[in-house]
């Protein structure tokens, strides 16, 4: 459990956090970051326990700022993990990503297709090492992103 300071916990009953409140309160996400990152992520499959977390809403205001501060139309992110990051890049206006990651869960390959099925234009989704992943032999990238 990550320790919260009682200062961040004004309406939030005791020991219980909402996604909601989580995004709006702990992370100070604005509200419309929070409704687009729910509308553009409600294609994909729900995070199990035992899988690794996500980037959420609040992670929405820094990828808008490195697209706008880079310039980026070419993304490489290593980690797709649920396709979340991925999907709030190309709703960003990413012209290209391309998405390695070394798990071949069910969920995962269930996102990356729901991913590819949202945008058929621009997605790319590998499973493999990227320890041996020469990034050169593909494209140049604009911006690479670890996840």
């Amino acid at each position: 459990m990550v320790p919260i300071h009682e200062s961040r916990m004004s309406g939030c009953r005791k020991g219980v956090m909402s996604d909601d409140w989580l995004l709006t309160s702990y992370y100070r996400c604005h509200p419309d970051d929070v409704a687009l990152y729910k509308q553009w992520t409600s294609h994909l499959p729900n995070r199990h326990p035992d899988e690794p977390f996500h980037s959420t809403a609040h992670s929405l205001r820094s990828f808008r700022m490195a697209l706008i501060i880079s310039g980026a139309g070419s993304v490489l992110e290593i980690g797709f993990n649920l396709g979340h990051s991925a999907t709030m890049l190309l709703n960003l206006g990413v012209k290209r990503l391309f998405s390695i990651d070394n798990s071949n869960r069910t969920n995962t390959v269930l996102a990356a297709t729901a991913v590819a099925s949202n945008h058929p234009i621009g997605f790319y989704f590998m499973i493999g090492d990227v320890s041996v992943f020469n990034p050169s032999r593909y494209t140049a990238f604009d911006l690479m992103f670890i996840d």
